[in-house]
């Protein structure tokens, strides 16, 4: 992306005097590429998308109905632009990125529950894909892409079935946005609060995902943070736990599904093994599952 060609994208930098982009070397992203964006002295955040999100099941008008939603409680900032093909601008938000040690803070682990629940508790929004409609839709992509599929799919695809229909039962299951890819990189704290961002997999669904997510995500959390984070989310039975752990599971699958369609387009010349790490993780759910 050119200053050149975003005043031509976007109209907020169209008459800009002065406009310099820089790549954020911290932008973790598999399928993006973002920038800061100084325009005539105001800082901004764009997000230039790359090929994969169709194939990832990626739809932009459920991200955008995401974030508007959460934009609107205040949990994620404000849309200045969006383009139907996922380009992206918005503020650009000053906060850091937690470490390991900082997400197992006793405080911290409450303020992420706290997060969490007013996330969920939006209930209209027209983002309607939970994780199991995200982990068929990966596995149409891997599919199309010619990727080999494990051969007990069918039993796994068994598995997530009762999951969902037990999940179902859970009176606390109630339906409600879900951030879908909640781990560390993917908020910013400012000092008062915390910022959701990175929206692409997010939906309506079981908020318990959004737990899960985080106990796998880069936080090192033990068995005693996990269930600290379940306590103060208001999950205090006895069984909890185990619950977590089938979620846990359950992202597991997207994640190899996930990492098998990025090998499917990108081939072995990748920088970062696909194939390697989605067989990996089939095997680490095969162990969760006694399979």
């Amino acid at each position: 992306m050119t200053p050149e060609r975003l005043r031509e994208r976007v109209p907020l930098f169209a008459e800009a005097r002065a406009l310099e982009l820089m790549p954020l070397a911290d932008g973790v992203s598999h399928n993006n590429t973002n920038y800061k964006v100084w325009a005539d002295g105001t800082a901004y955040f764009l997000r230039v998308p790359g090929t994969a999100a169709p194939f990832l099941g990626v739809q932009r008008d459920e991200e955008l109905a995401a974030l508007r939603a959460a934009g609107a409680q205040g949990l994620a900032p404000e849309v200045l632009f969006a383009a139907p093909d996922g380009l992206l601008v918005l503020p650009f938000l000053a906060g850091g990125h937690w470490t390991p040690a900082e997400a197992a803070r006793p405080e911290n682990i409450v303020r992420l529950a706290q997060t969490l629940r007013r996330l969920h508790d939006i209930r209209e929004v027209a983002a309607h894909c939970s994780v199991y409609e995200r982990i068929e839709r990966l596995i149409a992509s891997a599919t199309q892409l010619g990727q080999a599929l494990p051969d007990n799919l069918p039993a796994l695809l068994a598995w997530m079935a009762t999951l969902r229909q037990q999940r179902a039962t859970d009176p606390r299951a109630s339906v409600g946005l879900c951030h879908g890819d909640f781990w560390l990189h993917n908020f910013l704290d400012d000092g008062k609060q915390l910022w959701l961002i990175d929206w692409e997999f997010a939906g309506r669904g079981d908020g318990l995902v959004d737990l899960a997510k985080i106990t796998i995500g880069g936080s090192s959390y033990t068995p005693a943070h996990q269930q600290a984070l379940l306590h103060a989310y208001g999950y205090t039975e006895p069984g909890d736990l185990t619950l977590l752990d089938e979620q846990k599971t359950l992202l597991l699958l997207f994640q190899a599904v996930w990492a098998l369609v990025l090998h499917g387009l990108r081939g072995p010349e990748s920088a970062f093994d696909y194939l390697a790490h989605s067989q990996q993780t089939f095997r680490q759910i095969n162990r969760a599952l006694s399979l």
